[in-house]
């Protein structure tokens, strides 16, 4: 028995043993397996980072592969409209078809089936005729919208063969072509726009754009990881960015009708001597269409393409790039050079057509300028045109608004043929809009051409004036007749100056919106301390005719709230000047009104009120001061002389940035950041703006229009003026916060 257990004790301690060595050996091949998964992953993730690196490098040294799509703009000017919709009704006809075809059975003609499926039918034709003249009325509808996208497309496309540089423009925002270079971390702009010819400035990212370190697979699979050689840093990225300027090139000439295209390649750097960011060319090209043509891009090495050119561009291996002096668009080629040598050309001029100098007269010009005149039908010795009547007298193509250089050069071509224009830009300093009305008269032959002091001043109180006057959209001839007298016999005017107040007066009156975006620019002028007496002088105005009515009194209110005037003030001055009405007839009315707020018109047929002229008569030295105030602050000079350089003119003023966006609400987001750094300066010299446009990656040009649609909606006036410098009017912003 004690053998057996003994035998026993042994087989199970071996089995134990057995299981024991099984166990070890699992986990053995389990830990094996587990080595093999994590060299494994770590092969792939060494494979990926790999990948990954190689796929980072090829983006860069490939940007200038990609063909862009080529925009055939003559066959695009000279595209068809739509097919018209086809008149024959396919539902009326399948239903004819199928009462033609239908064949009766013989159960149908026994138990009379057939009429009632012939009625069916019938039917069926009524309703598919209905039904198709419902969708052909709809496909009509549909083709004339299609007509009409049609025919701005082709218009869009001749302005493009006409050389519209606006229309380059806004090809070259709505399509973005360089979207995939911006995603590279470059950004782009173009301070010369040309009908035939632009400059583009690419400021890339810096060297940080290629990787610092390159990854390799071993043989064994692992990552290697080690600095990259400065060589071969400096090799990528100068095939980076002379790849970037041949793709800047391809996209130009695909989308623009242009014959010459200069890139300079950009990066910011710090000036140790100002300690200001400042830009350091590191590739300037000049690049002609034919030669550009002829270029095999899948074959081609990009430094290497640039000895076509004519160049600058400085490397050095193992230290990399060194700036250059940039070439100008006149450098490209002699002929080119030799047709833009005119001194008067700006060597950096912003996105808008070369504005011609002012010339004398010409015989035939004088002729088609008196002709123009003519047809407009003067009325009292006025003409009222649009400024796109007279934009061929500097050969300007239609826009949304001139500059102020070619507004003002406007005003001198008008003058030089005898005439006067209302509004003058050499007074206003404020450019026209394309579609402006603008009047024109002779100036008296051998009469003065020179305004008196107090023109400029007593222009802006008329326009006041006239706010009030149109608060109904209509201007009531007498209530005019009222303001001038009232205003006109307090001023000793020159026939000059009566002259161009009608006139101002009748762009005024056809325009009735002009002088209430004048509020906010005139209270954002005046200084604080003379606010006061101008209300007043605009209240006593406002009552000269013996009544207010609301939407008048509505317009004092808001002259006082852009003037930071209390609106009591207003309440008592109306109260004194206004005389009480006669009691009404009417049982249950009161008696009289002793609240100022009553005591304007609420009818079309107010009743007559006795003015009180002793009162009205008391305004005369106040409006003279008016005048004086005015005219200072405002500004005010001979019709005949051109204003100083933009860069004379010194803007202080004691503005604080507000603390919050809310006063930017309605504006495009992406521009907040940009106007919050522009409205740090009263004015920013036409680098220095373009320079914040690239800071915020956003175009010159779209900047100054976007911000100011807004600000002429939001603010009542433009909140940008100028082309260099470009002045930034700060008290608008003043007045909405």
């Amino acid at each position: 028995m004690a053998s057996g257990g003994k035998k026993v004790l042994k087989d199970l301690a071996a089995a134990t043993r057995r299981a024991e060595r099984e166990a070890r050996k699992r986990q053995r091949e389990l830990e094996q397996r587990r080595k093999e998964m994590a060299k494994a992953e770590a092969r792939q993730k060494a494979e990926y980072e790999v990948e990954l690196f190689e796929n980072e490098i090829d983006r860069l040294l490939s940007v200038h592969k990609d063909a862009p799509e080529t925009w055939n703009w003559k066959q695009l000017s000279e595209a068809p409209d739509p097919a018209p919709p086809a008149e024959d009704g396919p539902l009326e006809k399948a239903a004819r078809d199928a009462l033609s075809n239908y064949r009766p059975g013989f159960f149908e003609n026994l138990f009379g089936g057939a009429k009632k499926k012939i009625a069916e039918l019938e039917a069926q034709i009524q309703a598919g005729r209905k039904n198709d003249a419902i969708n052909l009325a709809a496909a009509k509808r549909r083709h004339e919208e299609d007509c009409a996208q049609a025919e701005a497309q082709r218009a869009f496309a001749r302005r493009m063969l006409d050389g519209d540089t606006d229309a380059y423009i806004q090809a070259l925002t709505e399509i973005n072509p360089f979207e995939e270079i911006s995603e590279l971390g470059a950004s782009i702009s173009f301070p010369i726009v040309e009908s035939k010819r632009i400059c583009v400035r690419l400021q890339a990212r810096g060297e940080s754009v290629v990787p610092a370190e390159e990854k390799k697979l071993t043989s064994t699979g692992k990552l290697s990881v080690k600095t990259m050689a400065k060589g071969r840093f400096y090799e990528i990225y100068q095939r980076y960015l002379c790849g970037c300027a041949l793709r800047i090139g391809r996209e130009l000439f695909a989308l623009l009708p242009i014959d010459l295209a200069l890139i300079n390649v950009v990066t910011v750097a710090v000036d140790s001597r100002t300690g200001h960011d400042t830009d350091e060319t590191l590739i300037s090209v000049v690049m002609p269409r034919n030669a550009f043509s002829k270029l095999n891009f899948k074959r081609l090495e990009p430094p290497a393409s640039m000895e076509l050119f004519e160049h600058r561009m400085s490397l050095r291996k193992t230290s990399g790039f060194k700036p250059v002096s940039p070439l100008t668009l006149e450098q490209g080629t002699s002929q080119e050079a030799a047709r833009e040598t005119t001194p008067a050309k700006p060597a950096s001029k912003p996105a808008s057509p070369q504005v011609p100098e002012a010339a004398p007269a010409n015989p035939i010009a004088a002729g088609l300028f008196n002709s123009l005149i003519v047809s407009k039908h003067a009325i009292d010795g006025v003409s009222i045109l649009k400024i796109s009547d007279l934009a061929p007298l500097l050969n300007l193509t239609e826009k949304g608004r001139l500059t102020i250089k070619e507004s003002r050069l406007l005003a001198e071509a008008v003058e030089r043929f005898g005439c006067a224009i209302e509004p003058d830009a050499r007074m206003t300093k404020r450019a026209y809009a394309w579609t402006r009305d603008v009047a024109v008269f002779r100036f008296e032959e051998g009469a003065s051409r020179e305004n008196s002091p107090g023109y400029a001043g007593m222009a802006t109180l008329l326009t006041l004036c006239v706010a009030i006057a149109a608060a109904d959209n209509h201007v009531d001839e007498e209530e005019m007749d009222v303001f001038r007298n009232c205003l006109e016999g307090q001023l000793a005017l020159t026939a000059l100056d009566k002259k161009r107040l009608i006139a101002l007066e009748k762009t005024l009156i056809a325009d009735s919106s002009a002088g209430a975006r004048a509020i906010v620019r005139v209270a954002a002028s005046v200084p604080a301390a003379q606010r006061p007496l101008i209300g007043r002088v605009l209240a006593q105005v406002a009552v000269a005719g013996g009544h207010v009515k609301k939407e008048e009194r509505a317009v004092l209110e808001k002259i006082y709230q852009a003037f930071d005037l209390p609106s009591e003030s207003l309440d008592s001055l109306l109260e004194e000047l206004l005389p009480a009405p006669p009691a009404p007839r009417e049982e249950g009315r009161q008696a009289s009104r002793t609240n100022a707020s009553d005591s304007t018109e609420t009818s079309d047929s107010p009743e007559s009120f006795s003015l009180d002229m002793d009162k009205i008569a008391s305004i005369a030295d106040e409006t003279r001061e008016v005048v004086s105030i005015l005219s200072e602050v405002l500004g005010d000079g001979p019709s005949s002389q051109t204003p100083p350089a933009p860069s004379a003119p010194e803007l202080t003023d004691d503005f604080t940035p507000p603390a919050s966006d809310e006063w930017m609400e309605g504006l495009e987001t992406a521009l907040k950041p940009a106007l919050k750094k522009l409205i740090t300066r009263p004015e920013w010299s036409r680098n220095d703006f373009n320079g914040i446009a690239q800071e915020f990656h956003q175009m010159p040009l779209n900047i100054f229009d976007t911000v100011n649609e807004w600000s002429d909606e939001a603010l009542g006036d433009f909140l940008l003026e100028g082309e260099d410098p470009i002045e930034v009017n700060r008290g608008l912003i003043t007045q909405r916060d």
